[in-house]
């Protein structure tokens, strides 16, 4: 993430998150539920295409961010998902 290219995702970003909330909730007025189908449709895309671009694991991620170390995230959660504890012995 220190790549100089994650500032222009930034900048994306902002402008997507901000642009698209003043055209369709300040310039076009929709009520207010179908905004935020709209808004959230464009953000969870613009996500999944940075994710996809950048090649970001987000479950990788989300582990290391919050400071859980590789052990304790395979004793917990499997590869399909399936959440079980391993023994200290095996």
């Amino acid at each position: 993430m220190n790549s100089p290219g994650h500032l222009i995702w930034i900048i994306l970003g902002a402008l997507v998150g901000f642009g698209s909330s003043f055209i369709f909730g300040d310039l076009l007025t929709l009520p207010v539920d179908l905004y935020y189908l709209i808004y959230f449709g464009i953000i969870i895309t613009f996500f999944s295409i940075y994710i996809r671009k950048t090649h970001l694991n987000p479950k990788e991620w989300f582990f290391k961010e919050i400071g859980i170390g590789s052990r304790a995230r395979n004793s917990l959660w499997s590869f399909d998902g399936e959440v079980y504890i391993k023994r200290a012995g095996d």
